[in-house]
């Protein structure tokens, strides 16, 4: 902490040193202080800026590296290329952040550089397991581990044993997903990695949540956001909040879980995170389901569903169209209601993920009322109709009623 606070004191100067480096074409010395200065940037939110810098000192050294670049060059631009993929990433920009990781995968091989290709291997899984595509993600995470181990490094099997977990968990292998939690959680407490730990305890809060044990859940989460706000973790305690409110959702707190999501929604418009807006956005637009506010739940889910189209995240959009069908089947449209769960049925066979908490349950209670005011015929027909859309032609099929 101290640390980062001395850091935070002398921003603007690094700020006047990157700026130099780059007006004087002093490159790698700009590359250099980008990656020395990039954990700051992630921890203390400044994520969007972090992301500028390091894109102006890339476009000035793309053009330097040359076949006879030597080793430590290379390292040197494969380090910064892993930082602008990991701010594109948190920023949901996971196509942009895959090309970054696996161009920097490819100079680290290279280099013979190991603990930089286990990163970068790491770095690719997260990324495909944010899109859905849950097999790559366990084969790079797996690759990634297996180098960590080979190389002895402690805090990189952590994150990924933290990413295969993620894997297990969005398939929804829970007692997987768990150990490889409990695993990672008890390498970064005997490191005394803060930071890693809230990732942990994070994550197992949301595995004892999605089994019913909601007292261990609420004292995980709530652990986590302590660390987070004490390290000053911006996007960590974004995701925090988020999580805690959909405990309260669950237990019908509405009112609580709609000041959780609220505060979690300004952190994410601060730092630009649109992944982290999207969701935001639509556990207020259920809040406002809940609560029979139509036309509220509408424009929030509306918005949520944009974002999450921008940046691509497959799963999020499953999760949208749950609640818009929810949505209509509250505004008396069965129909329209089984449309749009077919279309979240394909899609997550698709993504090969599963749904959980307040959405799972939300969309189980939807086809349990729909069967009970459609006959079979019927129910079949829309559920086909939305079955056999494209993501896109679902996504405005949503949008449509928003027009409305």
């Amino acid at each position: 902490i101290v640390w980062l606070q001395r850091v935070e004191r002398e921003h603007e100067n690094f700020r006047a040193a990157l700026g130099w480096a780059l007006e004087q074409a002093e490159v790698e010395s700009g590359l250099r202080l980008c990656v020395a200065v990039a954990r700051f940037w992630d921890v203390r939110g400044h994520v969007s800026e972090g992301r500028q810098w390091l894109a102006q000192a890339l476009a000035a050294g793309r053009g330097r590296l040359t076949p006879s670049a030597s080793a430590d060059e290379r390292g040197c631009y494969g380090g910064a290329l892993n930082w602008a993929g990991e701010f594109a990433r948190k920023q949901g920009g996971y196509g942009t952040a895959r090309a970054l990781f696996a161009e920097s995968l490819t100079l680290f091989r290279e280099v013979g550089d190991k603990r930089g290709a286990a990163n970068s291997l790491n770095s690719l899984g997260l990324v495909a397991q944010n899109q859905g595509d849950y097999g790559a993600a366990r084969a790079l995470s797996t690759e990634s581990l297996m180098l960590r181990r080979e190389l002895g490094d402690q805090r990189g099997m952590a994150g990924s044993l933290n990413t295969l977990g993620l894997v297990a968990a969005n398939q929804g292998d829970y007692g997987t997903a768990q150990a490889l939690y409990a695993e990672s959680l008890a390498l970064y407490r005997a490191l005394g990695d803060k930071r890693g730990m809230t990732n942990s305890l994070n994550n197992l809060g949301i595995m004892a949540e999605n089994q019913g044990d909601d007292g261990t859940a609420r004292a995980l989460h709530t652990e986590s956001l302590a660390l987070r706000r004490e390290l000053g973790d911006k996007l960590g305690m974004a995701n925090s909040l988020n999580n805690l409110g959909n405990m309260a959702a669950t237990q019908g707190d509405y009112a609580a879980a709609r000041a959780l999501y609220a505060e979690s929604l300004t952190l994410s418009r601060e730092l630009g995170d649109k992944s982290g807006m999207a969701t935001s956005l639509h556990n207020l637009g259920t809040m406002a389901v809940n609560q029979r506010d139509d036309g509220t739940a509408r424009a929030l889910y509306a918005e949520s569903l944009t974002l999450f189209r921008e940046v691509g995240n497959r799963k999020g959009i499953a999760h949208n169209l749950v609640g818009w069908a929810s949505l209509a089947l509250t505004r008396q449209q069965p129909q329209r209601a089984a449309t749009l769960s077919g279309a979240v049925t394909a899609l997550l066979a698709v993504t090969s993920a599963r749904l959980d908490g307040v959405e799972r349950t939300m969309h189980d209670n939807t086809i349990a009322a729909l069967r009970a005011q459609l006959d079979e015929a019927a129910f079949n027909a829309a559920w086909g109709e939305g079955h056999a859309l494209t993501l896109e032609q679902a996504i405005e099929y949503a949008l449509a009623e928003a027009g409305a």
